[in-house]
């Protein structure tokens, strides 16, 4: 099996099968081996490189999720983005582990802003949860909550830019400038 226009004396021996396991631990198709095949190829390409080698098969499985995590920051509701937007913030703003109740002001400040419904804390913290369970953030759960409850904390699994890039493409967004508002959230 290869990919047409990739010649199969250029695949070092670990390739296709490293390409029909990611494609098995994925949607198990042929047609998704197929496609990291060719992101393989054009990696090495890209690098002048003469073989498609096993590390260029794990860079376009690394590409082709991050991709997948974009669609799903796209994707996301109007209170998806709020909760992205305000821990993308505190992010940028060098705040990192934080709690629900700081992802919550910046994102009852971000509601006022772009004029949305403000829901609850424990409500906005559900949409936190969804983002780590879609790979987009990291929620941690720990006992140490008020009256002794369980507390989470959260910070980005994505780079900030590229969850920054998302947002600023969102329409409801547009007026909102967050140079200003991570300027806003920076603790001396």
């Amino acid at each position: 099996m290869h990919a047409p226009g990739i010649d199969s004396g250029v695949l070092s021996e670990d390739v296709i099968p490293l390409c029909a396991a990611y494609a098995a631990q994925d949607k198990g198709s042929a047609r998704q081996a197929i496609k990291y095949l060719r992101k393989a190829a054009a990696i090495a390409e890209s690098e002048d490189s003469p073989t498609v080698l096993g590390d260029h098969v794990r860079a376009a499985q690394d590409e082709a999720e991050r991709e997948l995590i974009i669609e799903g920051m796209e994707q996301l509701t109007t209170q998806g983005h709020l909760a992205l937007a305000a821990v993308t913030i505190l992010e940028l703003a060098n705040e990192t582990d934080v709690r629900t109740r700081d992802v919550y002001d910046v994102y009852k400040s971000l509601t006022n802003d772009i004029d949305a419904d403000q829901l609850a804390q424990r409500r906005m913290r559900d949409h936190l949860i969804e983002l780590d369970m879609l790979s987009i953030i990291r929620a941690r759960k720990s006992a140490s909550g008020s009256v002794g409850g369980e507390a989470y904390t959260f910070e980005l699994r994505v780079e900030p830019s590229t969850a920054l890039d998302v947002l600023e493409a969102v329409s409801r967004f547009d007026d909102v400038d967050f140079n200003t508002m991570t300027q806003n959230w920076l603790r001396e």
